[in-house]
């Protein structure tokens, strides 16, 4: 599995699309498909959008991701950085904020490739070489 994130309009798609030839209609789009969908696409984007309805829906996301890798182990899933931003006001949005980061370290520690984008140049930060370096996660502190 390859991850892609970073800011809104950052050009995570673009990138995927001409740095691994993914064509348009190979990449389905979070928001509006199903578990299904995902288990066999080649390129997930807004993947944080499909987590948001799993949350909204009071789903296990754990099971889910865990499901996603065993089905769907070399997809690349494009995602947007949450946590850089304002903090939300209402409660849920906090709540699902704080999620997204936990399900985005979860799916750097398993990933082949971790690229971040910023003005439309993406920085790998993690690459296949370094599949055994230290990435915190849940396990490591209390939520907070």
């Amino acid at each position: 599995m390859i991850l892609i994130t970073g800011g809104a309009f950052q050009g995570k798609c673009s990138y995927a699309k001409q740095e691994y030839g993914v064509a348009q209609q190979n990449i389905v789009d979070g928001e509006v498909s199903d578990k299904e969908v995902l288990f066999h696409a080649e390129v997930i984007d807004h993947f944080h959008l499909f987590i948001q309805k799993m949350i909204e829906n009071q789903e296990n996301t754990e099971l889910f991701l865990e499901e996603l890798l065993v089905k769907n182990p070399e997809v690349i899933i494009i995602t947007t950085e949450l946590g850089c931003g304002i903090v939300p006001i209402s409660v849920k949005d906090r709540a699902f904020r704080e999620e997204m980061g936990r399900i985005s370290v979860f799916l750097a520690k398993r990933a082949k490739r971790v690229i971040r984008m910023i003005c439309g140049i993406g920085m790998e930060i993690k690459t296949e070489d370094e599949q055994d370096q230290t990435i915190y996660d849940k396990t490591f502190c209390n939520k907070g």
